[in-house]
């Protein structure tokens, strides 16, 4: 049978040597032969670390939060959401929507229908608003986080619709909220 992964959350205070010990074992399971120590203060060090052990790591890192946006890209597609989501200090960004799409990632975590929200041409604030927190609400509830943002007026003078600017999203999030939206999904061709 093999063994279940460890986790250090579920260590109270976690041993300094046994981090580094679970940071060299998973460097080496991705095929880095680098060690980590602990300083007396805290700081974790690598060693016989090469350039090309960089940029394996860095690849590595990179190309599985890549599949997480890819696989968020394909969740979101099937509630009818189009957007390209960006990986980016190792968080997701979701990028700027407009308040029609924000509405739809509602929808899609079980936020009830509000007909007229944003049907309007130039929804106020208040509207705005609305949408923006029934997300957060519907969010928190499907995924245990409430995914949150900047909101956008609509500008009279650049003529740009109210949108929101997402925060940015930690990659545990990420992977919840594309669960939650592959598990809410219509089958194709169906009305479930």
């Amino acid at each position: 049978m093999p063994k279940p992964a460890f986790n250090l959350a579920n260590i109270a205070a976690p041993l300094p040597s046994l981090a580094t010990d679970l940071l060299t074992d998973g460097l080496r399971a991705a095929g880095i032969p680098a060690e980590a120590s602990i300083s007396a203060d805290g700081e974790i060090t690598l060693s016989r670390l090469t350039l090309d052990d960089v940029q394996l790591l860095a690849n590595r890192l990179h190309d599985g939060l890549v599949s997480v946006v890819e696989e968020l890209c394909v969740a979101l597609t099937a509630h009818g959401i189009r957007t390209r989501p960006v990986v980016e200090y190792g968080r997701v960004r979701l990028g700027e929507w407009s308040l029609a799409q924000v509405d739809a990632l509602a929808l899609a975590l079980g936020a009830p229908a509000q007909p007229g929200l944003v049907d309007t041409d130039y929804p106020g604030w208040p509207e705005a608003h609305d949408v923006c927190r029934r997300l957060e609400a519907a969010s928190k509830d499907a995924i245990g986080h409430g995914i949150r943002g900047d909101l956008i007026p609509y500008c009279v003078g650049c003529d740009r619709d109210a949108g929101l600017r997402y925060l940015p999203l930690e990659p545990d999030v990420v992977r919840r909220l594309t669960g939650a939206l592959i598990r809410r999904a219509k089958p194709a061709g169906g009305d479930a």
